[in-house]
């Protein structure tokens, strides 16, 4: 069987939706502005205004409890998860979905209310002037967005305007996408919430990957837009902006190696001939630029200790449903000493020259350290971890790629 997997959780978060008051407290308008906007924008007689008020009071007094119901389950799903007690957690992202699910039939009904006051051509210019206002919010969020690109890039006015044009031409598309795959979409999502809530990890794991499958077109829609946007640049700007791009992330995640300012510049003059090689891409120079980090640049000393605590983080991880004392956690790096000091297991790190064949060593040197972890499990870190294995296969081991970043 799979683990619960984070994914998951984002999907019944973003299912659930944002409250009321953390709406307010993001920057929406209040009920006046917006009814100021709409007056302005429609040409609201007296009596709608009143009319429209009365209905905000109605719907303010209609959602109180349930907004306050949701700021106490947003606050028990943070204890829980920070307890890491993965059975409260699902049952509370469950109650979060039908929360927000009741937000929200609330809200249409009195959204509805509010527009049975407007006349057919009132509601037009209402969606009109809602469609401007939103569209101008994106333009000035992504042209400030733009300004560090421009920075690094020296990009021109018509570039920065070109790529704007793109960002909102892509919104537009994914928001039709949803709109027209909204069915099978929420069906999906009252499936996957209804899994958790069954406690069926096998059918979870099914749904959150047809949920990606579904959602593969629209990610391809990003993924065009990013193109496209890079494709705006010359060879010089988009050479600067990968390698700008790569080297600040890259030195962000690989902080803990504490490499000298040799090792440094090393990366630098590495990265620079691939950041202006032709079709690349942030992503694709990462993962050279990793594989150049492990081969040429970090010491036997620093690859041992990254083999290390690279493996214990995967053991760990490996056992995250079992809830590990910090006996068991400490023994973790007792067994890994004594493992990699007999002969027979010790790792060959210096024949392996690059990320990949260091992790291959995390892989192998974990899977041996598993039954020992095994074996020191209480009969309910048993039963517990019993929900994250694969039968007949033990516990599950992370693939190539890591639990998440863990390789730092």
């Amino acid at each position: 069987m799979k683990n619960l997997t984070a994914f998951s959780a984002l999907l019944v978060l973003v299912m659930a939706g944002m409250s009321y008051g953390q709406f307010r407290q993001r920057g929406g308008p209040t009920p006046q502005q917006d009814l100021d906007k709409m007056t302005k924008a429609c040409g609201l007689s007296e009596d709608q205004v009143k009319r429209i008020k009365d209905n905000e009071e109605a719907r303010e007094k209609a959602t109180v409890d349930v907004r306050a119901a949701m700021e106490a389950n947003y606050a028990a799903i943070q204890d829980a998860m920070k307890n890491e007690d993965t059975d409260k957690r699902n049952k509370l992202f469950a109650e979060s979905s039908k929360l927000g699910q009741q937000l929200q039939e609330i809200n249409k009904k009195y959204d509805d209310a509010k527009l049975a006051v407007l006349s057919d051509e009132q509601k037009a210019k209402w969606a009109d002037a809602k469609d401007a206002e939103q569209t101008e919010m994106k333009a000035k969020t992504y042209t400030q967005y733009l300004q560090g690109m421009t920075k690094v890039c020296g990009l021109s006015d018509d570039q920065v305007k070109s790529m704007v044009a793109m960002q909102l031409s892509r919104d537009r598309a994914v928001e039709q996408w949803q709109k027209d795959n909204a069915d099978v979409l929420n069906a999906n999502m009252k499936a996957i919430i209804q899994a958790m809530h069954d406690k069926d990890p096998d059918k979870l794991g099914a749904l959150t990957t047809e949920a990606a499958k579904l959602q593969a077109p629209m990610m391809d829609i990003y993924k065009k837009c990013d193109q496209d946007t890079m494709a705006v640049m010359t060879d010089d700007q988009r050479a600067k902006w990968i390698e700008y791009s790569v080297m600040t992330s890259f030195l962000q995640q690989v902080a803990s190696f504490e490499l000298t300012d040799d090792q440094k510049a090393k990366l630098k003059e590495a990265l620079k001939p691939l950041a202006a090689e032709k079709g690349a891409t942030i992503e694709s120079v990462l993962s050279k630029l990793m594989q150049k980090l492990f081969g040429d640049v970090l010491t036997l000393e620093q690859k041992t200790k990254w083999l290390e605590r690279t493996t214990v983080a995967m053991v760990e991880w490996n056992f995250i449903s079992a809830r590990l004392t910090d006996d068991q956690k400490s023994s973790i790096k007792d067994d890994y000493k004594k493992l990699v000091a007999d002969e027979k297991n010790a790792p060959d790190i210096a024949s392996a020259n690059d990320f990949t064949g260091m992790y291959k060593l995390v892989y192998d040197i974990s899977k041996k350290l598993q039954p020992q972890i095994q074996a020191t499990l209480s009969d309910d870190q048993k039963k517990s971890q019993e929900k994250a294995t694969i039968p007949g296969k033990g516990p599950v081991v992370i693939p190539a790629g890591g639990p998440g970043q863990v390789w730092r």
